[in-house]
C-alpha cells in the first residue's frame, strides 16, 4: 500500500482565523488538492477531508454550523467505483466551539484505474446567507492514482528545449531520486544563466515533482535551492514539439521525461522546458 498526499500552496487570497469578511463566516477545505495512491486491493479505507472555519469575526462558533458540499461536473471518478461517502446528506457540521469538521470518504482501493488517474472534485455550498466559502478554499481536487511511475532513479542529462525563455540548448547533469511513491527530486535546478552550474556550496540545488499516471507536476511551495526566496513553480506549457499540451510535464518512457518549471528572479521570469534523458 502507498498513500501519497500532495498539498497545494496557499494563495494570497487565503484567509486566517482572525480575518474579517464583512461580518460573515468563512469556511473552506483545509487542502485544495489531495492524491490517494493504491496499486493493489486493500479493501475499503476511510480517509478524512477537513473542512475548516477560516474567519468568523475572530470569534469561535457559538452554535453548530452546517456546510453543504456537492460533486463538480468536471469529476472523472465515480461514486461506487473509486469512492463513496459515508454521509449521504451532502452536508457536514462544524460543532459549536470547534474550528473544523472532517468529511469522511471511503476509498475503494481495488477499483482504481491502473493506467489513468481519475479525480473527484468537490465544491462547498454554504447553507445560509451569512456564511461564505473562501474563494481559494471552496474546492478540493482528489486524485485517485492506481498506476506506478516508470521513471528510473539515476544520473540524467538535462537539455533546455526550444520554447524556453532562456538558455535554449543548454545541457547539465542532474540526479533523479525517488522520495516516495510516484514522488521524485532532482539534484539541480535548471541553470537560467549561461555557463552557471550553481556550485555555490548549497546543500540542495533541485526541486521535487510528482508523477500522476505519466503527467508530471512540481510540488508547490518550493524556492530556489530550497535556500533563496525565489519561487520555483510548475507551469502549464504547450510545446512546439507536441509533447506537452497544457501540462507541466510528461513521461516519455522509463528513461526520459520532460518537465517545465518557472523561476522568478527580480522582475525576470525564466520559463524552462527541459528534457531529461537517463545516462546509460
Amino acid at each position: 500500500m502507498a498513500f501519497v498526499a500532495i498539498f497545494a500552496a496557499c494563495s494570497d487570497d487565503d484567509l486566517l482565523p482572525t480575518d474579517m469578511v464583512n461580518g460573515t463566516t468563512a469556511v473552506g477545505f483545509a487542502d485544495s488538492v489531495e492524491s490517494f495512491s493504491y496499486f493493489e486491493d486493500e479493501g475499503q479505507i476511510e480517509r478524512q477531508l477537513p473542512v475548516v472555519l477560516l474567519a468568523n469575526d475572530g470569534e469561535p462558533l457559538t452554535e453548530d454550523l452546517t456546510v453543504g458540499y456537492e460533486i463538480d461536473p468536471s469529476s472523472t471518478a465515480s461514486a461506487g467505483t473509486e469512492f463513496q461517502f459515508t454521509n449521504t446528506t451532502g452536508t457536514v457540521t462544524i460543532p459549536a466551539g470547534s474550528t473544523f469538521v472532517n468529511l469522511p470518504i471511503l476509498i475503494n482501493t481495488g477499483s482504481f484505474n491502473a493506467t489513468q488517474a481519475t479525480r473527484l472534485v468537490l465544491n462547498l455550498k454554504p447553507q445560509s446567507d451569512d456564511v461564505i466559502a473562501a474563494s481559494s478554499n471552496a474546492q478540493i481536487v482528489i486524485n485517485f492514482v492506481g498506476c506506478i511511475s516508470v521513471i528510473q532513479e539515476g544520473a540524467y542529462t538535462a537539455t533546455v528545449q526550444p520554447g524556453s525563455s532562456h538558455v535554449v540548448g543548454n545541457t547539465f547533469q542532474t540526479t533523479i531520486t525517488m522520495t516516495g511513491i510516484n514522488s521524485f527530486t532532482t539534484s539541480q535546478t535548471s541553470p537560467y544563466v549561461p555557463g552557471s552550474n550553481y556550485q555555490a556550496g548549497l546543500p540542495n540545488y533541485g526541486f521535487e515533482f510528482n508523477d500522476v499516471c505519466g503527467d508530471l507536476t512540481l510540488s508547490p511551495g518550493q524556492t530556489l535551492f530550497n535556500y533563496y526566496t525565489n519561487p520555483v513553480t510548475g507551469v502549464a506549457f504547450t510545446s512546439a514539439d507536441g509533447v506537452l499540451n497544457g501540462q507541466q510535464g510528461k513521461v516519455i518512457d522509463a528513461n526520459s521525461f520532460v518537465l517545465t518549471h518557472r523561476i522568478v528572479v527580480g522582475t525576470t521570469i525564466y520559463t524552462m522546458y527541459v528534457k531529461y534523458s537517463k545516462n546509460s
